[in-house]
């Protein structure tokens, strides 16, 4: 059975998928939703989490967790506006990200799976891209087995602090998605629940095949096994 720690569960990327797809994931659907899984892919969710979580038979707070989880994903993360600054927006998306990523590795984790962004840059002007940027080279410096970044472009869905802005934007993706047929939305824009989906099906990928230690996941992919998931 894998065993799997979820950080920032309450999050939109996170939220979605336990909310919607751990329901998913008994003993014998995790062997359809990706034929090279066996049986034995079956799994246990545990979660850490800032604010109150969904309850759900899948999910298990934290505080029940057994030994040595097998597969440790983390879709925590903020922004300027929810931390007040940008420093403190650091200390959150890189610094308890990072924190955490040590803690589950000398905790005998192996595989690692991060919700972090397209067009990320250590060289980037901007706060946000730069932060994970500079979160993924450090994560690869931990030294898990086997770590799987999702790299999604905007994310979309319904947030619990939306602004105007938000709005728009998912005005804009869904147009986009309308006219193309999806084509032009995916390029630019995924929804947090294929998002949350393509994360926990990379990661039951790496448990189940050999594959590279460093994989990088961005929107196709993350269509690809989103879709995949979601009509299982």
């Amino acid at each position: 059975m894998a065993t799997v720690l979820l950080l920032g569960s309450t999050g939109l990327v996170a939220s979605q998928y336990s909310s919607q797809f751990a329901s998913k994931l008994t003993k014998n659907q995790c062997s359809i939703i990706l034929n090279s899984l066996s049986s034995s892919a079956a799994i246990s969710i545990y979660t850490i989490a800032r604010r109150a979580q969904m309850p759900h038979t899948k999910l298990t707070p934290v505080a029940a967790i057994p030994p040595a989880p097998f597969l440790f994903i983390s879709a925590l993360g903020t922004s300027k506006a929810q931390a007040g600054s940008i420093e403190n927006q650091c200390k959150i998306d890189f610094d308890l990200n990072l924190a955490v990523a040590k803690a589950a590795k000398a905790a005998g984790i192996k595989l690692y799976v991060l919700i972090s962004a397209a067009g990320t840059s250590t060289t980037s002007h901007f706060a946000y891209p730069k932060i994970k940027a500079e979160l993924g080279e450090a994560i690869k410096e931990v030294g898990f087995e086997k770590t799987v970044f999702i790299k999604p472009g905007m994310i979309v869905g319904t947030r619990d602090n939306a602004k105007p802005l938000d709005g728009i934007v998912r005005g804009a993706a869904w147009f986009s998605g309308v006219i193309s047929g999806g084509h032009w939305k995916d390029i630019w824009a995924q929804d947090a629940e294929f998002i949350g989906r393509a994360s926990i099906v990379a990661g039951l990928e790496a448990v189940a095949r050999d594959g590279p230690a460093v994989r990088n996941v961005g929107h196709e992919d993350i269509m690809k096994l989103g879709k995949h998931a979601a009509a299982v």
